[in-house]
């Protein structure tokens, strides 16, 4: 049989999908995994589920890849066929078996990191060792095992979080996500040093004397950042009361070892930068703009950077969504110094940002010592409760609360509840998530 080629109508390529599929089944059914579908189209790559005993394990591969023929005559087909071709699949095609080959490469080397998805290793790995896949990928590897995040996408969150029509977050949750993503970026600037213990509650201090590596994720948004498992012993209190948050899609992952010269090539970036950046203050922007889709529950043009204040400081800073609503978030109980540590995660001028490690201490005190403040969104028992909604229950059975008529702002200024006293004395100490289990085995919190 011919290979596919991804081309032609919706119907064609819906076939095409379909075949794909049965082909992937017939290969893992017979050696012991559970086949369970397509997950969807990634950055570099199909994506598929499949289970192994108790284990969800995600497939990407590139799907052209799969169907290159059986035969020498099948294959000089599709040579055939591809130089024909007027438009530039083929280069697509590259790209991704290269994005997904150095996607491969930057997982192993990330290996001992917890705020990164994890690569797994399959023994006798059902593509590497069935004869048709042999010849079909040509002894190249274009596939890759990564741990399946029942959760979800924090993009997908963030969507539920909005349908609810409840105003922000709270501030203890959002700090802890913060934390996570400040994690990550630590992660990747400090992967290659052999003594760090990336699963140490403390180890700021030390690396703060150590510059940071060259490695820039290149797409740190919400839709590349997956929710995984509660894990108390790790860094407490840091995912006792929330769960861990895990970067995904390193296709785009560059070492950025010249800043000056990497600008020079590129041109100006990240919303015409006028200073050349460095891997680390890279990432830092983008976790100020994920903060920003936190906060503001929507992916926002950052535009032009403009002169806000900050600590008595003007700086300028590419956060004019967030200063347009800055007001109504202070207002809603967004705590003022997440909405400040996020402009100056997006300043403009490096010497504005704080240094990685900088902002890593100023997270990681707040996660510590922001306490409930007598406000009721912010127990431990109520942010359990919210996360057991937003992560278990599918965005169509959410049920939006209506805003109370008296209230001064608008939804869409994030209006809530977020004011509101205790009705009870928490002592908030149930620690941990024991909890239940729902129908696919995942842990819920306990209430």
């Amino acid at each position: 049989m011919s290979g596919f080629s991804g081309e032609g109508s919706d119907e064609e390529a819906a076939r095409e999908a379909q075949e794909r599929e049965k082909r992937l089944r017939n290969v893992f059914e017979p050696n012991g995994f559970q086949w369970e579908g397509r997950l969807g189209q990634g950055a570099n790559g199909e994506v598929y589920k499949v289970k192994k005993d108790t284990q969800r394990i995600a497939v990407k591969l590139v799907a052209k890849t799969v169907f290159v023929g059986t035969s020498d005559k099948d294959k000089d087909k599709d040579k055939d066929k591809d130089k024909n071709d007027d438009d530039d699949d083929g280069d697509d095609d590259d790209e991704e078996l290269q994005q997904l080959s150095k996607e491969a490469d930057w997982l192993q080397k990330l290996e001992k990191c917890p705020h990164i998805i994890n690569r797994i290793n399959i023994p006798q790995d059902p593509l590497d060792k069935f004869q048709y896949w042999r010849k079909t990928f040509a002894n190249v590897r274009k596939w890759l095992y990564i741990e399946f995040a029942e959760n979800g996408t924090l993009k997908e969150f963030i969507e539920k979080h909005e349908a609810m029509n409840e105003g922000p977050l709270p501030n203890r949750l959002l700090w802890r996500f913060f934390m996570c993503l400040v994690r990550a970026a630590l992660e990747m600037a400090y992967y290659n040093i052999a003594e760090v213990d990336f699963s140490a509650a403390v180890l700021l201090e030390s690396l703060a004397k150590t510059p940071p590596g060259p490695l820039a994720h290149s797409d740190f948004t919400a839709v590349n950042i997956v929710i995984g498992d509660l894990v108390p012993a790790l860094q407490s209190p840091e995912h006792v009361i929330s769960p861990i948050l895990k970067l995904i899609d390193f296709g785009e992952a560059e070492e950025i070892t010249d800043p000056v010269a990497r600008q020079a090539r590129i041109g100006r970036d990240l919303n015409s930068m006028k200073f050349p950046v460095a891997a680390s203050q890279m990432n830092i922007i983008e976790m100020g703009r994920v903060m920003t889709h936190l906060l503001l529950h929507d992916v926002s043009e950052f535009g032009r950077a403009v002169e806000v204040t900050v600590g008595g400081k003007k700086i300028s800073s590419f956060c004019k969504p967030i200063e347009d609503r800055r007001t109504a978030l202070i207002g809603d109980g967004v705590d003022e110094s997440l909405v400040d540590t996020v402009r100056l995660c997006l300043a403009e001028n490096p010497t504005d940002r704080p240094s990685l490690t900088d902002l890593a201490t100023i997270v990681r005190e707040r996660v510590l010592n922001r306490d409930p403040g007598g406000v009721l969104k912010e127990g431990d028992r109520e942010i359990r409760q919210l996360l057991n909604r937003l992560l278990f229950i599918p965005i169509a059975d959410i049920h939006p609360k209506t805003p109370s008529p008296k209230s001064s702002n608008p939804p869409s200024s994030g209006g809530g509840n977020s004011g509101r006293r205790r009705r009870r004395d928490d002592d908030d100490d149930d620690d941990d998530y024991a909890g239940t289990e729902d129908d696919r085995g995942r842990k819920r919190p306990r209430r």
